[in-house]
Formats: C-alpha cells, sequence, structure tokens
C-alpha cells in the first residue's frame, strides 16, 4: 500500500528531472557576427558654414556651421553554427549545426554643429570638428541554407549623440587627402570605460581615408577607404555585431 502511495511522488521527481535536464541541454545562443571586407560605403555630406574668421598671427581660418551627413551600407556573411548553438533574430531562432546567410543594410545620418580650421601656408591643412544628433538604422536578414528554408528578419532604429574629427591637407589647389573619423553612442563616456561595442547599448566607429578632388570650388568628390563598426543595444538572446569595410566613395557639398 505504502508504495503504490510513493508512486504520484517519484513520478512528479522523475519528470521535473526531465524537464531540468533539457533547460540544461538548450541551445547556446551565439552573436550574429557579420563582417564582409569587400562591401562599398556611399556618404552624402552637407556644410553650411556662415560665419568666417581670421586669428592669430599666422592668419589661420576659423569657419563654424551646420553639417548633414547620409552614410549607407549593404553586407553579407555566412556564419556556421555548430550542433547546439543558436542564433535569436527577431523573436525566432535558428539552431545548429546550420549554415546562416546573414544580409544586413545599414544606414546612417547625423546634423550637427561644426567648425573648420584653415591653417594657412603653400599646401593648407584643415581640421574639422563636430557634435550633434545622429540616428542609425538596420534592416538584417537570416536565412539557413542547410536544412528546410527558413528566413529570420529584423529592423532597428536608434538615436544617440554623435562626434568626429577630420584632417585633411591640400597638396593641390584643388586635390586633398582626407581622414575622417565618426563616433555614435548613447554615452561618451563608455569608450573609456571599457563597456563601448559591448551590447549595453548601440554604438557605432567609422572611418574614412578619402583622396578629395574638387572640379568646382562648392563640390567635392571624395573617394577611398572606409570602415563601419556597428553594435547595436542587445534585445533578444543573440547579440549583434556588424563589421563592414570597403571601397568608399562620397560627395561634399559646401553651401
Amino acid at each position: 500500500m505504502t508504495t503504490i502511495r510513493r508512486r504520484p511522488v517519484l513520478c512528479m521527481i522523475a519528470g521535473l528531472i526531465a524537464v531540468l535536464s533539457a533547460c540544461a541541454g538548450g541551445p547556446q545562443y551565439v552573436p550574429v557576427d557579420i563582417q564582409d571586407r569587400s562591401t562599398t560605403l556611399y556618404s552624402v555630406r552637407a556644410e553650411w558654414h556662415p560665419r568666417t574668421q581670421t586669428t592669430g598671427t599666422n592668419g589661420t581660418v576659423v569657419k563654424d556651421g551646420i553639417e548633414v551627413q547620409y552614410t549607407r551600407v549593404s553586407g553579407k556573411d555566412d556564419q556556421e553554427l555548430l550542433a547546439g548553438q543558436a542564433i535569436a533574430v527577431g523573436g525566432r531562432s535558428i539552431i545548429g549545426p546550420q549554415l546562416v546567410s546573414h544580409r544586413i543594410d545599414i544606414s546612417y545620418a547625423h546634423i550637427a554643429y561644426s567648425g573648420t580650421a584653415r591653417f594657412t601656408g603653400e599646401n593648407p591643412v584643415e581640421m574639422d570638428a563636430f557634435l550633434g544628433a545622429g540616428r542609425v538604422d538596420f534592416r538584417l536578414q537570416s536565412s539557413a541554407t542547410t536544412s528546410a528554408p527558413l528566413t529570420l528578419e529584423t529592423e532597428q532604429v536608434d538615436y544617440a549623440l554623435t562626434m568626429g574629427l577630420g584632417l585633411r591637407w591640400w597638396f593641390f589647389t584643388n586635390s586633398a587627402v582626407e581622414g575622417r573619423l565618426i563616433l555614435l553612442t548613447a554615452n561618451p563616456f563608455s569608450y573609456f570605460a571599457g563597456t563601448f561595442g559591448k551590447g549595453g547599448q548601440t554604438d557605432m566607429l567609422e572611418g574614412e581615408l578619402a583622396l578629395v578632388f574638387r572640379p568646382i570650388g562648392n563640390v567635392a568628390i571624395r573617394g577611398g577607404y572606409a570602415l563601419m563598426d556597428l553594435t547595436p543595444k542587445k534585445s533578444s538572446n543573440s547579440s549583434f555585431d556588424f563589421k563592414l569595410s570597403g571601397p568608399f566613395l562620397g560627395l561634399g557639398i559646401l553651401f
């Protein structure tokens, strides 16, 4: 009689152990990692500097005003998931072993207060600095290619503080070499605290190295190499890490 009464209890214990074992053996979520070093970045920048003044004994010219920039880039990459690994995109999951093909479209824009200092000379050097508000959005598609067709999609838009520096050397009257760095983050101190790019917030770092040619005074064509490293704020079991780089083509307009 005692044995019969104990059976329901033993069954409950066995069921609980089975549930805990299943949970312990669940998939391990890994980051969605996209690295494309053969993509092309496109950029348009418009500047309006209504104030100009000459400072110092060397005749340095300082201009300040507003700038607006828009950058777009697309990339793709394959990611192999091992047995027991998974990624989460848009509230759904792909569980390994799988080969997952990713496609990412990123657009970035900012409006900022900017200033340019031009150090006069035979081959003048210009230094830019800007601070303002930025917007970055991406659309991600992840497709499983080694089993039944399955495509996951997600979109995300974030707003944050943006800042940057630029340095330009005019080796001819209408030709220059230019380097430019853009930083977007919700917390500018995170870079020094070691939390930048860890997924706790949306962080982006973009760098450009380009040749600049001005066919006419207010228009500049820019071409070279650029990279974008975007880490959106983590919103699911998988974090996102997008690293895109390759040829760069830009247009600059000065009003």
